[in-house]
């Protein structure tokens, strides 16, 4: 006996594999998403944090700053004496001579102090610009190039001040040989030299260019740091 009509098939199984592959499918997605933006989250204060840390470096300083200036204030508005001096002008100009010494130790020093502050700050920002380069968003990529660019601007204060700084050295080692020269040696030849002689620059100028340089670029890099935080 035959029969005849059409068999249906169970539905359960196929309405099931319908609904479940998509919702499967959603849930990987949403999944990944959130991987993504937890990732980029981390990596932003990451980020954040080290811009901050470098921020909080100081570009300008030095210990022997301090030391500079006072011994600045000592020699004051005092010149070398020279021509026919006196017993007392002698004696003067040789204490100069002293000071003048001991302010081109100081600045041999500062040299070295700016050179490290000069590369730990090129450190600092390989380390920023290591972190920038893995966003993924391309938004903040962007504003990690804007940050990283402005805080080259402080690089460039610290190369600033270093080379002036190397200028005035190299000034006080010819201030101090034209001083040896006519005082200590008495060639009168090198005394129209020596009273021609002046500074190009001044260690407080150059300070006060190297801060103000740094501080536009803080201010500045103060606007990249709020809009990756958003």
């Amino acid at each position: 006996m035959a029969l005849q009509g059409k068999v249906r098939k169970p539905p359960g199984k196929i309405r099931w594999a319908r609904v479940v592959l998509p919702l499967a499918l959603l849930a990987v997605v949403a999944a990944g998403a959130w991987r993504f933006v937890e990732r980029e989250r981390e990596l932003r204060g990451h980020y954040l944090g080290a811009v901050r840390e470098h921020l909080r470096r100081d570009p300008c300083s030095a210990p022997q700053l301090a030391e500079l200036a006072a011994a600045d204030a000592k020699i004051g508005g005092r010149s070398v004496a020279i021509g026919r001096i006196s017993r007392s002008d002698e004696e003067t100009d040789l204490e100069l001579l002293g000071l003048f010494r001991k302010k081109l130790e100081l600045q041999s020093n500062l040299l070295a102090s700016l050179g490290q502050s000069q590369q730990e700050e090129r450190e600092s920002l390989e380390r920023v610009a290591r972190l920038g380069q893995r966003f993924a968003s391309a938004k903040d990529r962007k504003l990690a190039q804007w940050a990283e660019g402005i805080l080259q601007d402080r690089e460039k204060a610290v190369d600033d001040l270093l080379q002036g700084a190397r200028g005035l050295s190299q000034e006080t080692q010819r201030l101090i040989s034209l001083v040896e020269a006519v005082v200590v040696r008495r060639e009168p030849a090198q005394a129209p030299a020596l009273a021609q002689f002046r500074f190009a620059a001044d260690l407080r100028s150059l300070l006060a260019s190297c801060r103000a340089q740094s501080d536009r670029a803080s201010s500045a890099a103060a606007g990249a740091l709020t809009a990756l935080a958003e």
